[in-house]
């Protein structure tokens, strides 16, 4: 169980340093999570992404440290946005987003 919640922080911190380096080239309003883009516009786009990812982690992870159904289920859904953002920085296509 300790792997599986230590491998859902590190997807969900990814996720935080990629949408933190993909916002200011992308703009806020192509973040689909309302409370990301909200964050960022209160917080500023760094401190709001960290704070929009974190806090709901921590949630998941006090929620389903219990449950190894619950917690393999969310980790399925943070792997497969963790693949669909290393496509997006790794991408071949044109309209992916490349960072430098």
């Amino acid at each position: 169980m300790f792997v599986a919640v230590l491998l859902y922080l590190s997807f969900a911190l990814f996720d935080v340093w990629f949408t933190a380096k993909r916002l200011p080239h992308i703009g806020i309003e192509a973040e689909l999570n309302p409370f990301a883009r909200w964050a960022a516009l209160k917080f500023g786009i760094a401190e709001g992404i960290f704070t929009s990812v974190l806090i709901p982690t921590v949630g998941v992870i006090l929620v389903c440290h219990n449950h190894l159904w619950l917690m393999t289920f969310m980790l399925g859904c943070r792997t497969t946005l963790f693949a669909f953002q290393l496509r997006q920085l790794f991408g071949s296509d044109e309209r992916t987003a490349r960072l430098s």
